[in-house]
């Protein structure tokens, strides 16, 4: 009897403790999601860097627009995509929007499926192709097509934005496989790349593989709690490259280099084998041949997350150069890295995505290159 009492007793205490913690962690998460709220989302996307550098990376957005914008363009939603494993959820926005094909919308978006009578154009590459931060008609893309058809007195020339957050040569080349699987075949595929070739897997990867393989169930219930977010913020931007790994990272360029060279190359065979020219672009990135001292949002506090999340990029881009000017053939190679040498302005509207400018220049290199 005595014993009996002893585990009831024991129990209320366990249930009211249980039940306490219960309480208090719903009440911090609800705080949290309060906070995250009122002030903006802060936790996510451009604004975290607050509203000093947002009204120098926008100066002619209104702060109503501009806020518009950072809302539609943060935080990024992904979809699950056989191959590619990923892609941007589709939306429609007052200023970014993504067709349910997985292409984001240019200004006088052509139709699709593609039609044959068009010269189709068909833009591959990461989150700055995408043109993260911009309205859909100041992006890379839109602005390729608007001055093609301008030189070219031809209004039949359709440019599509394929352009998908953190993917690389690898994702490209598997999406480029598959539109031509489903009868998307381009006159032209052209590979802006660079910044993204240091993913070592495509983003998600260990997600997937523990839903796949059922491990980490009870951590997936928790993965998107305010709390969560919060945490994992502060681990991230918590990571700090030791000088210790230079060797270490050194070898991982090569390899990284070696993957992208035997993309290039297949890339190449599959655009021979169906008669769709290919081009290959090396794109600027803030620590190559740029003074940081010009990049608003290093100026002003946030020049530890540039130097921990984008200076590696930079002996990569070394081996990438070195490439350039030994290969024989450049004609389907365009060298963009250098766009920013010696010049003193701005080109980022966060840590590594183009101003509308910038997109602007590099969409005119490369229809120069084009031409």
């Amino acid at each position: 009897m005595f014993k009996i009492k002893r585990f009831i007793k024991c129990y209320k205490n366990f249930s009211i403790i249980l039940a306490n913690f219960l309480v208090l962690f719903l009440i911090i998460n609800l705080v949290i999601f309060g906070a995250l709220y009122l002030r903006g989302e802060r936790f996510t996307g451009s604004k975290i860097y607050g509203e000093d550098v947002l009204r120098k990376a926008y100066p002619d957005l209104s702060e109503e627009d501009r806020n518009i914008l950072l809302d539609e363009t943060w935080p990024q939603i992904q979809i699950y995509q056989p191959f590619t494993q990923f892609k941007e959820i589709p939306s429609k926005g007052k200023f970014v929007n993504i067709n349910k094909n997985g292409f984001r919308v240019i200004e006088n978006q052509c139709e699709y499926p593609i039609s044959k009578e068009n010269y189709n154009i068909f833009v591959f590459g990461g989150s700055t192709l995408f043109s993260t931060g911009v309205e859909d008609y100041k992006t890379i893309p839109s602005f390729m097509q608007k001055q093609l058809r301008a030189q070219s007195s031809r209004n039949d020339i359709c440019v599509y934005n394929f352009g998908r957050s953190h993917y690389y040569s690898l994702q490209e080349r598997a999406l480029f496989e598959n539109l031509i699987l489903n009868g998307q075949i381009p006159n032209v595929a052209i590979f802006v790349d660079g910044l993204n070739e240091h993913y070592f897997e495509p983003a998600n990867t260990e997600k997937l593989s523990q839903f796949v393989s059922g491990k980490k169930k009870f951590a997936f219930l928790f993965s998107d709690l305010p709390i969560n977010r919060v945490i994992q913020f502060f681990l991230k931007n918590s990571i700090d490259i030791k000088t210790d790994d230079n060797l270490k990272m050194e070898e991982q360029n090569k390899i990284l280099f070696q993957r992208y060279l035997v993309n290039k190359k297949m890339i190449d065979a599959i655009g021979n084998d169906y008669d769709i020219k290919t081009y290959f672009v090396v794109q600027p990135i803030p620590v190559y041949n740029y003074n940081l001292s010009y990049h608003t949002v290093y100026n002003n506090g946030f020049a530890s997350s540039i130097i921990k999340g984008v200076m590696p990029r930079k002996q990569f881009y070394e081996l990438l150069f070195e490439h350039y000017l030994e290969a024989k053939d450049k004609s389907n190679m365009m060298w963009l890295a250098d766009m920013q040498s010696g010049r003193k302005e701005n080109f980022y509207i966060d840590a590594v995505h183009y101003t509308a400018k910038f997109n602007e220049e590099i969409a005119k290199e490369i229809v120069h290159a084009l031409k």
